[in-house]
């Protein structure tokens, strides 16, 4: 059962790991800003989920420590892996024309995160691309968010019709006099703040367009691994995954959870048991979850598993996995790798 009470918009992990590639090349103090912020300073799956709102703290954070007011736009432009989902960074290899590119940008929105929308609209001669945010425009960091979506939209346009191509004018949510590196990106077209959403018109005369095949791989950074899902809808399964990507650096407290979920410790409480769980289930379960899927990497040894997952003490984690998977880590890898035709992985505790 949903909780439909909650709404704890999350982010995909890898986009806080392209702004500290960038903030590191940089020189910043990128660790304590995390600290700051209440994210982990260690993540072990850069496809898991992150509260959006303490990302966007973190950025804005940063941003304003370091006096970079285009951090956004600096991170939109480089290629770090992370910024786009590979299931996504596929289909817009794959898609034979401008169009298709931005239909399958709306299409797989979710796997960006559960708060980011995109869609297309024809208005006279042009297809307009609208992207937006469900947080709010005057939120801390939705600025460098909308300057971080604003500008990979534009580089994947470029990607179909040139690098010489630029809009005829530009819609943005913020309120914030958008920063000279974002006119000089833009060509200097004239930009409009305050609006609804973010939009960018694009010629229906050009949709047809496809990408030149020189510019089909190094269109975006991505991973190597490819069968994980969107966002999770579900209020569970999203406070789950939000755990998941703390478990490396010792988990949330519920006090620390209640807080990301906007709510007080007891009334987090009794929300869980309403539908049937309590806060240990959920921590339990989300460890239990993480280490299937660390325990299908075999360069990864059980004890490196066992703290990845939060526990100190392999011989712990062991007993915790064996008591809901019905046997222990080391003959579940087994069996899993084993069907999958590895010849060696990490047995060790």
């Amino acid at each position: 059962m949903a909780l439909r009470q909650l709404d704890v918009p999350v982010s995909l992990a890898g986009h806080a790991a392209t702004f500290v590639a960038a903030l590191d090349a940089t020189g910043a103090p990128w660790w304590s800003g995390l600290w700051r912020a209440g994210l982990p300073t260690e993540m072990a799956d850069p496809l898991g989920w992150l509260p959006t709102g303490k990302l966007l703290g973190f950025v804005h954070d940063m941003a304003w420590r370091e006096g970079i007011p285009h951090l956004g736009i600096l991170v939109g432009q480089k290629e770090y892996p992370g910024a786009v989902h590979p299931v996504l960074v596929g289909e817009i290899q794959r898609a034979p024309t401008l169009f298709a590119a931005l239909m399958a940008v709306c299409k797989h929105a979710h796997l960006q995160g559960s708060h980011i929308s995109f869609s297309l609209h024809v208005a006279g001669d042009a297809l307009l691309v609208r992207h937006q945010g469900s947080v709010s425009a005057a939120d801390p960091g939705a600025e460098q968010g909308e300057y971080f979506r604003l500008v990979r939209l534009i580089r994947l346009i470029r990607a179909f019709l040139g690098q010489d191509w630029q809009p005829a004018w530009l819609c943005l949510a913020t309120s914030e006099s958008p920063p000279p590196s974002l006119v000089r990106y833009t060509s200097g077209c004239a930009i409009r703040t305050g609006r609804p959403c973010g939009e960018i018109p694009v010629p229906l005369e050009l949709i047809g367009c496809p990408m030149p095949p020189d510019h089909v791989a190094s269109l975006v950074g991505s991973f190597q691994k490819t069968d994980i899902g969107g966002a999770p809808s579900d209020s569970l399964e999203r406070l789950k995954a939000i755990l998941a990507s703390y478990l490396p650096t010792g988990g949330l407290t519920i006090s620390e959870m209640s807080e990301i979920a906007g709510l007080k410790p007891r009334t987090f409480q009794r929300l869980l048991a309403d539908n049937q769980t309590s806060y240990r289930e959920l921590m339990d379960l989300a460890r239990f979850e993480q280490a299937r899927k660390l325990l299908e990497q075999a360069e990864l040894s059980l004890s490196d598993v066992a703290r990845l997952t939060g526990y100190t003490d392999a011989s712990n984690f062991a007993r915790a996995f064996r008591r809901l998977a019905g046997r222990g880590p080391a003959d579940y890898r087994k069996d899993l790798l084993g069907q999958r035709g590895f010849g060696s992985y990490h047995t060790e505790s």
